[in-house]
């Protein structure tokens, strides 16, 4: 019984056609290759070395996890761990590292570096008005 609360929406496809335009796959296309320079399901044509260092706290839940299939993981003496891969879409990786806070630092490539530092000033401007109250964290 709907008491005028819910609303019931139909979303789907309604109808479907066969268009005259053909598509044809190159023989040269490799699906496996093209997954392999995506990440989080961006891709770029361009491939990159990626290098993040993880903080000791962040780096016991990133060593768990396969992020991509080109991974490689070093672990150092203080707990942290530097997670390296070889992918595409570097915007996507920007989003990704970002989610990290303080707790991730992209060590390369430069490019993604500047990415992460022009998105970090722009999101400060935002906030340039607000006053930290909490002594324990830093003062900006």
């Amino acid at each position: 019984m709907n008491h005028g609360k819910h609303k019931t929406v139909q979303v789907g496809i309604i109808t479907v056609s066969l268009a005259k335009k053909h598509f044809t796959v190159q023989k040269s296309f490799s699906f496996e290759a093209y997954i392999a320079q995506s990440f989080e399901q961006v891709h770029d044509n361009k491939t990159h070395h990626v290098a993040i260092r993880f903080s000791p706290f962040q780096s016991q839940w990133v060593r768990e996890h396969q992020w991509h299939s080109s991974q490689q993981t070093e672990e150092l003496k203080d707990g942290s761990l530097i997670l390296k891969m070889q992918i595409g879409a570097l915007d996507a990786v920007k989003r990704w590292v970002m989610r990290y806070g303080s707790e991730a630092e992209v060590l390369e490539p430069q490019e993604l570096r500047e990415m992460i530092k022009y998105e970090l000033l722009a999101t400060g401007k935002m906030y340039k008005d607000v006053r930290i109250q909490n002594p324990a964290m830093p003062s900006i």
